[in-house]
């Protein structure tokens, strides 16, 4: 918006094209998330972060609803939840990539598989490892698929678990080669 009252027409012409080039491109313009997968990614990010720091303060007198992290299946359903509304297109289970007779289906996918979200949760030193091992050989796995542009790494740590989040976050992520490879910590509040 460039003043306080709405424009008259909507977008201006120079943004409505770029709108119309983005939908023809399969990527959603309301919301406007980004006109490339790396701004939908870090927007996605964004949102679930603060999906994450809000399910804390949901109020514990009303106890009908709480957010509880037990599993991975519980960061996921926060993801698809709090995603899904806006993002029809949002793909949960759906593409499986092949790889030496080896099938894996990944967690969430958006734009057409251009967006890859897989979430792991750290509960424990058995799941810190297992996770570690598990980011590497995942990565290989997504690189096989022609239309994955971004793969996004979401690893829910508990709060009581000793994780260095930006030794995490550097060492399991690849912006210099295709597909990118995002890893991204959040804690559990």
């Amino acid at each position: 918006m460039l003043t306080s009252e709405p424009i008259p027409g909507g977008w201006l012409p120079s943004f409505r094209a770029h709108a119309e080039a983005l939908e023809a491109a399969g990527i959603p313009v309301r919301p406007y998330l980004g006109g490339s997968v790396v701004e939908i990614a870090d927007f996605l990010v964004s949102v679930l972060r603060r999906a994450v720091e809000t399910a804390s303060k949901l109020s514990e007198r009303q106890a009908a609803w709480k957010i509880v992290f037990k599993t991975e299946y519980d960061f996921q359903n926060l993801f698809f939840a709090t995603m899904n509304p806006w993002l029809a297109g949002l793909g949960r289970e759906e593409i499986a990539v092949w790889y030496d007779g080896q099938e894996k289906r990944a967690d969430f996918n958006l734009l057409g598989s251009q967006i890859i979200v897989e979430m792991k949760h750290i509960r424990d030193a058995g799941t810190k490892a297992a996770v570690a091992k598990t980011l590497t050989g995942l990565g290989s796995f997504y690189e096989k698929h022609p239309n994955v542009r971004l793969l996004l790494f979401a690893i829910l740590v508990d709060k009581d678990i000793e994780l260095d989040a930006a030794k995490w976050e550097s060492d399991f992520t690849f912006k210099e080669r295709t597909p990118q490879v995002w890893t991204r910590i959040f804690r559990t509040p």
